[in-house]
């Protein structure tokens, strides 16, 4: 059966073999993926025949396309007809792992354009009515700011979506500074736990930040520690009361 949609990456607009085809090769290209996407084949297609007619096109003027994409290794030509070397892997559903990557490549382009956005609006000045940039101010002069992503990456365990919420929902709450500090002194105490980083958190919140705090008792109750399943429970009402805001 064939769906209704494909996946086309952006990042074709970099792609070398692209950029050095004319416009007409570049709509022709887009319609072969669709094609192909309609006819659920794995990137298979037909011969030029039956492409001509499904695309509207003169078959002859379609063979010269059709041979001239193949110089770029986009499609390649086989005894039944022509075939699409890597759109089944394009179009395959993505793996848990890579979906992660995906989710937290795109939290960190969030964290990056969102902190340019505010070295821009430090920058600005405004004098006599008129906005005046100031240019004298270089990258390196800047202070960095801190990713908790790479940082709990680095010290605590590979980033999920679940934790990346995690952390979206305290810098929100407190600031950067606090969850960074807290996954600081998770590690230090050698507690590298969610569970344990929420109760340092939720003290903080609730008491204060102290400039030396002492290792936190993460139990309910004498010998009852804080399981991470609680944690995630009671993250996703915080999670729910976030999102209703």
């Amino acid at each position: 059966m064939a769906d209704y949609w494909i996946k086309l990456y952006h990042d074709i607009l970099d792609d070398p073999k692209m950029a050095v085809l004319p416009d007409n090769l570049w709509r022709r290209i887009i319609e072969l993926f669709l094609f192909a996407g309609k006819l659920y084949k794995d990137g298979n297609l037909p011969e030029t025949k039956q492409i001509a007619w499904a695309l509207r096109q003169n078959e002859n003027d379609l063979e010269t396309e059709l041979k001239q994409i193949v110089t770029t290794g986009i499609i390649v030509q086989t005894e039944l007809g022509w075939f699409i070397p890597k759109f089944k892997i394009r179009q395959d559903p993505m793996s848990n792992t890579e979906r992660v990557r995906k989710f937290r490549e795109t939290k960190q382009h969030q964290q990056y354009n969102g902190y340019v956005t505010e070295l821009k609006r430090k920058v600005t000045q405004i004098t006599d009515n008129r906005l005046q940039i100031t240019d004298n101010i270089s990258d390196t002069e800047l202070p960095p700011k801190k990713n908790n992503y790479s940082f709990w990456e680095s010290e605590i365990s590979q980033l999920t979506p679940t934790i990346a919420d995690f952390i979206d929902l305290y810098e929100k709450e407190l600031s950067v500074e606090y969850v960074h500090d807290a996954i600081y002194e998770a590690v230090k105490h050698n507690a590298r736990t969610m569970a344990y980083v929420k109760k340092i958190l939720d003290t903080w919140k609730k008491s204060g930040k102290r400039d030396n705090p002492q290792r936190m008792d993460t139990s309910n109750q004498p010998g009852e520690t804080v399981s991470l399943e609680e944690c995630l429970r009671l993250e996703k009402l915080n999670e729910e009361r976030y999102n209703n805001a």
